[in-house]
């Protein structure tokens, strides 16, 4: 099967150059059977570098890419090419599309994809990668056990709304099921690190859940953080979604008592080994064992815009 990883940056293939982990696409890619992987990236040192290591084929031009030739392509190129390589590979009828998110930065832009989605058999798999991690479905599991929503979610990011939030509202989307951000009250809007993607903070509805958002504007570090509260448990995600935390409170009619830690998954760290967990999904997409999630990040990022055009 032969593969094209376009871009070949931080999660196209240098996250985890000179570790074990597996956090890149590529490092991913090389790990899988019968596969015959091909990489094109505008900074040709770069992408022979990628290539020699990993024994695939370097793409030196742009115009030497013929993506019929591909049955996966991985968009993993900056935001703003996305929508250009998601057509491209519609018009040369790609099997598969593996894409980073955004999967584009504007309304009609999504209006367009989704009808190319639905008039083509390509599938397309963005990577949101925590709703393939199996912490994650657990997690998931666990909640649906309860027999009943939060009371409450607070989720802190830094870095943009459609950037870095789209991760938390695309878990929540995953856990909860497809629902709009309703009854939007924003407290600060900060164009900190794009211009057209602001870090917001904000208060909402989802799925009638009570939902306190607080971007860290002009935050210089990478955080991720979301606090579920239950009527006497909660549920804390933290170190950027690397630590999963289960707290409880014993029941009591007298006074209330104190949260006590009871489980903690993979404290070391959820996210050392992701994207091998993203690629089996692949697979199983590519197999028609699962279904791709295009349409709901669509949905998702369609409704995070309109947060962002109501400002």
């Amino acid at each position: 099967m032969n593969v094209l990883v376009i871009g070949c940056g931080n999660i196209g293939a240098l996250y985890d150059f000179q570790t074990e982990e597996i956090k890149t696409h590529c490092k991913a890619l090389s790990m899988l059977p019968s596969v015959t992987v091909s990489v094109y990236d505008e900074d040709i040192t770069l992408s022979k570098k990628v290539a020699e290591k990993y024994g695939f084929t370097c793409i030196p031009q742009k115009t030497d890419i013929c993506l019929s030739e591909f049955q996966w392509v991985v968009i993993a190129s900056p935001t703003d090419t996305h929508l250009y390589w998601l057509m491209e590979s519609f018009r040369a009828n790609v099997p598969l599309i593996i894409c980073e998110k955004p999967v584009a930065k504007t309304a009609d832009e999504l209006m367009e994809l989704e009808k190319l989605y639905n008039s083509h058999k390509t599938k397309i798999v963005v990577n949101y990668f925590r709703r393939f991690l199996p912490a994650y479905s657990q997690l998931k599991e666990n909640i649906i056990s309860l027999g009943a929503n939060p009371t409450h979610v607070v989720v802190k990011y830094q870095r943009g709304l459609m950037n870095n939030f789209s991760h938390a509202a695309d878990l929540m989307s995953f856990i909860f099921g497809a629902h709009s951000f309703e009854n939007i009250n924003v407290s600060q809007s900060v164009f900190d690190e794009f211009n057209d993607d602001p870090t917001l903070s904000f208060t909402c509805a989802y799925n009638k859940i009570p939902v306190s958002v607080i971007g860290l504007a002009h935050a210089r570090y990478s955080y991720f953080e979301i606090e579920m509260f239950f009527k006497d448990k909660k549920i804390h995600i933290s170190d950027n979604g690397n630590k999963i935390t289960y707290h409880s409170a014993v029941p009591t009619d007298r006074y209330y008592q104190p949260l006590q830690r009871e489980q903690i998954e993979n404290e070391d760290s959820l996210l050392t080994e992701n994207m091998k967990y993203v690629y089996q999904h692949v697979v199983e997409v590519f197999e028609d064992r699962q279904h791709d999630n295009f349409i709901s990040s669509v949905k998702m990022n369609r409704n995070i815009l309109q947060i962002i055009q109501n400002l």
